[in-house]
This record gives C-alpha cells, structure tokens and sequence, in this order.
C-alpha cells in the first residue's frame, strides 16, 4: 500500500513539475511578446511623429516654392515693362 501511496505521489509531482514548466514557458512568451510589442510600437511612434514633422517641413517648402515662383512672376513683369519703357524712351538718331 505504502509502494502505491509513493508511485501515486511520483506521478503528481510529476504532473506538478511538467504543469509549472508548462506555465513558466507561458509566461516567459507573454513577457517576451509584451516587450517586442512595446518597442515596436515605440519604434512606430516615432516613426509617425518623423512622418508628421516631413510633411509640415514639406508644406513650408511647398509655399516657399509659390513665393519664389509670384516673386519671379513679378520681377520678369517689372524688368520686361522697364525695358519696353527703355525702348519706348530712346529717341531715334
């Protein structure tokens, strides 16, 4: 009876120990899984606030660009009327 009453007790222990590796795996994943998702959705974040940053930046420069082309405009209107007056001016010799 006392051999049963022992095998009895290997067994569970047995149960016992492969039922804690099975959990301790389980939570190393869990902890595995939380951390790759954390630095991930770091490396996500700061990858959308460069994104956000790159389009404002694109946008000045987008204006910038109509400044200069309006102020070109203005500048061959003002040269090309300055020189029709030049001619206009000039007496015939």
């Amino acid at each position: 009876m006392n051999k049963n009453n022992d095998l009895f007790f290997g067994i569970r222990l047995y149960k016992l120990l492969i039922f804690l590796v099975f959990l301790t795996i389980l939570a190393w994943l869990k902890i595995f899984l939380a951390s790759r998702i954390y630095y991930n959705s770091k490396i996500v974040n700061d990858l959308q606030q460069d994104v956000s940053v790159l389009r404002a930046e694109n946008d000045m420069l987008k204006q910038d660009i109509e400044a200069l082309k309006f102020k070109t405009q203005v500048s061959d209107v003002i040269i090309k009327s300055s020189l029709e007056s030049d001619v206009l001016i000039k007496p015939d010799n």
